[in-house]
């Protein structure tokens, strides 16, 4: 293996994993910044019921991006197994790097990584989570209220 080829690998190693920790640190982010949200809102006596819908925010907030993360390194996926193969060296003269989609798959479409099996069970499990803590929330407020 000649060594632009190698050089070349390496980069698209190092995105592909840059891409894996920031979807990581979305899942780390969305869970701590919902617990405090749900943490702020249990503290305080009296609110409007329709404040514990801001927990849904930062969910769907995260979703979004961690999605995008998630379709960035699949496309990176697929430009390495791309590259990999080839062994011309005008193939790797230029350092190009870009993100390479089949829009025939499923897999390789936003629409298909938003609603895939890695994103879709976290996200999901934590709006239904802050909509039921939310709404235990507001049934021990509404009971303290008629007390």
């Amino acid at each position: 293996m000649n060594d632009n080829k190698l050089k070349y690998l390496e980069f698209i190693q190092g995105i592909i994993n840059r891409m894996a920790e920031c979807s990581f640190k979305c899942k780390e982010f969305c869970i701590l910044i919902c617990s405090a949200i749900l943490a702020v809102f249990a503290s305080i006596e009296s609110h409007p019921g329709f404040l514990l819908l801001i927990c849904d925010l930062p969910i769907i907030v995260f979703w979004l991006l961690d999605s995008y993360y998630l379709w960035q390194e699949r496309g990176f996926r697929n430009t390495y197994n791309q590259k990999a193969v080839l062994n011309e060296e005008k193939d790797f003269d230029n350092f190009k790097i870009a993100p390479a989609f089949d829009k025939k798959e499923r897999k390789d479409r936003f629409g298909g990584v938003l609603f895939s099996k890695t994103i879709i069970p976290l996200y999901s499990a934590l709006f239904l989570a802050a909509t039921i803590s939310g709404t235990i929330l507001q049934i021990i407020q509404i009971q303290s209220n008629c007390e």
